[in-house]
């Protein structure tokens, strides 16, 4: 049982990590620092790969019972033990919960984007009052897209898809499936 609770903590520290790493690329994108969405792109993939690898340590400890969720495991398991694993999963699926908005956020500004690049529009008018969340830097106001030329713009393309790729690979079915 010490193993699974270490690796639990340790799951907690990786999502935090991808949380971190998918609310910089959001970031990056509010304000139009498009020149770097590769690496943030980049960033998320290497925190979705430590995700995955804690993943999989959890799935080969023997302590599971095969097929068990976390919900089922703090049922059958005695006090104190169930409140400690009642609260990595109340922690776990509230951080899972987090990544999914960002993920929501990251698509749809990425969409945004592209559109805006695809048809020749200017970058600033990206922003706007519909996003669902506000980030207390303001958005500079540029009109980059008019001035590029088509190789810039294939490279802006190109930073927007890697990252609309890269959090679109973050979908953690198994993961909310193991919470139960």
């Amino acid at each position: 049982m010490e193993d699974l609770l270490g690796v639990l903590g340790r799951e907690r520290q990786v999502l935090e990590n991808l949380l971190f790493r998918l609310l910089e690329a959001r970031s990056l994108l509010a304000t139009h620092e498009t020149r770097f969405l590769h690496l943030a792109a980049e960033d998320v993939e290497a925190a979705a790969e430590r995700v995955r690898e804690v993943e999989l340590r959890r799935a080969l400890l023997p302590s599971l019972g095969g097929d068990g969720t976390l919900r089922d495991l703090t049922r059958r398991s005695p006090s104190p033990l169930s409140g400690i694993l009642a609260d990595h999963r109340a922690a776990l699926g509230r951080l899972a919960a987090e990544v999914g908005a960002v993920i929501e956020a990251i698509q749809e500004e990425c969409e945004i984007g592209l559109s805006r690049l695809r048809r020749k529009r200017p970058l600033a008018a990206v922003g706007g009052s519909h996003r669902p969340w506000h980030s207390p830097v303001q958005p500079r106001e540029r009109d980059v897209t008019d001035t590029l030329d088509e190789l810039d713009r294939e490279i802006l393309v190109a930073g927007y898809e890697s990252l609309q790729a890269a959090s679109a690979r973050l979908a953690l079915p198994s993961f909310v499936a193991f919470l139960g």
